[in-house]
């Protein structure tokens, strides 16, 4: 509630998150070592979206946006 959004649009929102590299996806595979592989991989999509998009959907973000206009961008 504090965030801003309608809850029913979580899951886009946190879509949004992770498509624009505010929220990074990490993935642990012990297995991996085996394969002389790292186990832990971050997965951050390049760009996919904007960060702005994603923060104009939260009003915690948009109350910086409207008194800062500057250090939004």
């Amino acid at each position: 509630v504090a965030h801003g959004y309608d809850l029913r649009l979580g899951a886009e929102q946190q879509r949004l998150a992770v498509a624009s590299g505010v929220w990074p996806l990490y993935r642990y595979d012990p297995r991996r070592v085996a394969r002389g592989e790292p186990p832990l991989v971050i997965d951050v999509p390049p760009g996919k979206a904007g960060v702005a998009e994603y923060m104009r959907n939260e009003t915690r973000f948009r109350m910086v946006e409207r008194q800062d206009p500057d250090r939004f961008k």
